[in-house]
């Protein structure tokens, strides 16, 4: 969406399209759950409890499949999901990212008390890890880069080997010659024909 805008896309083709970007990921859920943004591109897991709570959303389009863009990074010293036990490890509590260091180490026999979970903003979190305050981050691209700017540190899993959905948040079904996109306003359908013309195994 940013590149559309940031090329001119939108204005190009007549569609008035407002972005709203947010610092921290789980702000843009809440602003979405209370209805002050039409649209969010979101993990499936996030917006099934959105709808779970009460909120009228429908899914309409896979975004992406997150196969590395989530990854726990880690310090000098951490060679397996084991030695994170006693270890202060920060994230953004509730995000996938959190999910992910969960999954990993239910996987590998660790509960969450077996570490100092330190909960921060995904930016947050990636300063903290790279200041040294903390001695593993979970966090979202581009963060996995910030965070790796520490000396030695390094990936110690990611969502290439748990594999998380990302999700935008209607559902678009095709049926023989009949519009998909109608009725949505015009602003959806041209999203959705541009998303599906450069790339075109995305759409459900």
């Amino acid at each position: 969406m940013r590149k559309s805008n940031d090329q001119g896309i939108f204005d190009q083709n007549n569609v008035k399209v407002d972005l709203k970007w947010f610092d921290g990921y789980l702000e843009s859920i809440s602003t979405l759950n209370a209805q002050q943004i039409d649209a969010n591109s979101q993990t499936l897991g996030d917006t099934v409890n959105s709808i779970a709570g009460g909120a009228d959303q429908v899914v309409v389009l896979v975004n992406d499949n997150s196969t590395g863009n989530d990854k726990i990074i880690v310090s000098e010293g951490i060679n397996s999901v084991q030695d994170l036990k006693g270890k202060k490890v920060a994230a953004e509590e509730g995000t996938v990212d959190h999910f992910l260091l969960l999954l990993g180490m239910k996987e590998a026999g660790l509960k969450p008390e077996d570490i100092e979970f330190v909960p921060l903003e995904t930016g947050s979190a990636a300063a903290a890890f790279v200041a040294g305050q903390v001695d593993a981050v979970a966090v979202f691209a581009p963060f996995t880069t910030q965070a790796l700017t520490r000396p030695n540190s390094k990936e110690l899993f990611s969502s290439s080997s748990i594999v998380l959905p990302l999700i935008l948040w209607w559902l678009v079904t095709t049926i023989g010659n009949i519009d998909p996109f109608y009725p949505l306003p015009q602003e959806y359908r041209f999203i959705f024909r541009f998303t599906l013309s450069i790339c075109p195994k995305i759409i459900l």
